[in-house]
């Protein structure tokens, strides 16, 4: 058996702790390595330098290597594993039996080269190395040519001079000019080498050189630029332009991975045979309130006060353009309803009347349909309405879903903003004596009063309101998806001992976000639909415990 000092030696730089085992039945070969300890092999205790590593087989003390970790790493036999730890984790393999030809004063190169002559190469010709006296000759020759400029090709280890170099030729022979079939390339292509290497005060150089004069202007020109050029190269090798850019390299990989996260998978071979519909289907991102879209200011007079009411008057306006139809009810409207509205309906001749005049009357699914074919002649439509979010949205999704007409809405209008919410936030207590009703904002407001109670009067009042005092205040909490109440209705229905908070489904709800995507997102990635959650302005924390509700759900 070899002694201690005869086996061979791995160094291991920049690792704190070493611990190895075997992969076989042997618990013997077993320990671990220290920088300033010892390693253990078997029961044997070996003395070890600082950074060395002493390894021998207790099986059949022979050798195992002598070279860097890097030799170890690519040996193909592995009969014992290594589990490097500490500021780095690898796996490293090596063989208790030495290659054939192995010998012990052998180190990391020689190693590599009896290990890369026992290799398979798929592709190349019987899985074998390329060799011959030819092809060492034409690599010497090769090598050769190139050892005189090592100084010059030390730094090309990145390819942003190349780049750099290559904007620089297209900024004097662009392409779409077609230079390269002039006798000026050449001169053009010169130019862009003497920028590369001398700067822009190569202009002063050349003029010189050719016994003119370049000028006082090109010359101070020349230098600017020059300086200019100096500071940036400057800058970008400062601590503070580094740390900026590797801070902006992570925001662009978290946007990447929010939004692989929020479209599914877009790309990738037989797509449409490895992804589902709901694989593809695409997460809605943060909703944000657009001022160029148009808004559509509506209002509904129903037979009740309740959210399971007939409609008894649909009315919208958006800039000049109005509309308005009368809905024939399908139920009794209550006295109440009728005091506020002055509508009335007698079913022995089936006439509707307003204030004792009798009006036309159309069906509600052919009123539906011509507010929807109202909405699709607007640019990117927003409803917009007084109390709309607790009643007047409820009323009209009811009677859209009764005649299958939700979906067809739902792709025609974008969202929705509630005045009332608007007008609390914008509107002090103390200007309008803390009434919020519609009636008395307007009276307090615009001093004008109307036939508060019909849907038409209701909507060109509001109109004016907004266009007075609410537009130029109207943010991103308080516009609304169109599929807000849909959506909060699924988490409403989350099943187990924990739910999600209100005010975390409201933010997402907010945006059209519903439970089935927030489960969709966690399919996909978990980490990143926690980046999701965020961007919904969720906190970190909120967005783990929704996970964390998710998870044991499922």
């Amino acid at each position: 058996m070899l002694t201690t000092r005869q086996c061979c030696k791995a160094r291991l730089r920049g690792y704190t702790t070493v611990s190895f085992t075997s992969e076989h039945d042997n618990p013997r070969i077993m320990g671990y390595f220290h920088a300033k300890g010892q390693v253990l092999v078997g029961k044997n205790i070996a003395e070890t330098k600082n950074g060395s590593l002493y390894l021998r087989s207790n099986e059949t003390g022979r050798c195992l290597i002598r070279g860097s970790i890097e030799s170890a790493r690519i040996l193909e036999q592995v009969n014992m594993r290594f589990n490097v730890s500490g500021r780095k984790s690898r796996l490293c393999t090596v063989t208790t039996k030495a290659p054939a030809g192995f010998e012990l004063g052998m180190y990391g190169s020689q190693v590599r080269h009896f290990i890369h002559s026992s290799m398979e190469f798929t592709s190349l010709p019987n899985g074998k190395p390329l060799h011959g006296d030819g092809l060492r000759k034409e690599l010497e020759t090769l090598v050769e040519k190139y050892k005189g400029r090592i100084e010059n090709m030390r730094d090309l280890g990145s390819t942003q001079s190349n780049e750099n170099f290559n904007n620089i030729v297209s900024t004097k022979a662009p392409k779409n000019r077609y230079y390269g079939g002039s006798s000026s390339l050449k001169r053009r292509v010169s130019a862009a080498v003497l920028q590369k290497n001398e700067g822009h005060s190569y202009l002063v150089k050349v003029n010189k050189a050719s016994s003119l004069s370049p000028g006082v202007y090109t010359s101070s020109l020349t230098q600017k630029i020059d300086q200019r050029r100096r500071v940036k190269r400057l800058h970008q090798r400062s601590l503070q332009y580094k740390r900026r850019r590797i801070q902006l390299q992570k925001q662009k990989r978290k946007k990447e991975r929010i939004s692989t996260v929020r479209e599914g998978v877009t790309y990738e071979p037989n797509l449409e045979f490895n992804c589902s519909v709901g694989a593809q289907e695409e997460i809605p991102k943060f909703l944000e309130f657009d001022h160029s879209c148009e808004l559509v200011v509506f209002d509904l007079e129903t037979t009740g006060l309740g959210r399971k009411s007939d409609i008894t008057q649909i009315a919208a306006c958006a800039g000049e353009e109005s509309f308005q139809n009368y809905v024939i009810p399908r139920c009794n409207i209550t006295s109440e309803a009728s005091r506020l509205t002055g509508i009335t309906f007698c079913r022995e001749t089936n006439c509707m009347f307003l204030n004792g005049k009798p009006v036309s009357g159309e069906h509600i699914q052919d009123a539906l349909l011509n507010f929807i074919t109202f909405l699709q002649s607007k640019k990117s439509p927003v409803l917009i309405g007084h109390n709309i979010k607790s009643f007047d949205l409820h009323v009209l999704f009811n009677r859209l879903q009764e005649f299958n007409l939700f979906s067809t809405f739902c792709q025609t209008v974008r969202g929705f903003i509630d005045t009332l919410q608007l007008c609390r936030r914008v509107i002090s207590k103390e200007e309008v004596s803390n009434c919020y009703k519609q009636e008395h904002l307007v009276k307090m407001l615009t001093g004008q009063t109307y036939a508060a109670h019909n849907a038409l009067a209701d909507v060109k009042s509001l109109q004016k309101l907004i266009e007075l005092r609410l537009f130029e205040h109207i943010s991103n909490s308080d516009y609304y998806s169109i599929m807000y109440h849909a959506c909060m209705a699924s988490y409403v229905h989350l099943d187990g001992p924990k739910k999600i908070c209100k005010s975390v489904s409201e933010k997402l709800s907010r945006s059209g976000v519903s439970l089935q995507h927030v489960k969709l997102a966690i399919s996909r990635d978990l980490k990143a639909a926690k980046m999701m959650l965020q961007t919904h302005k969720i906190s970190c924390k909120q967005a783990e415990n929704v996970v964390k509700i998710l998870l044991c759900e499922e």
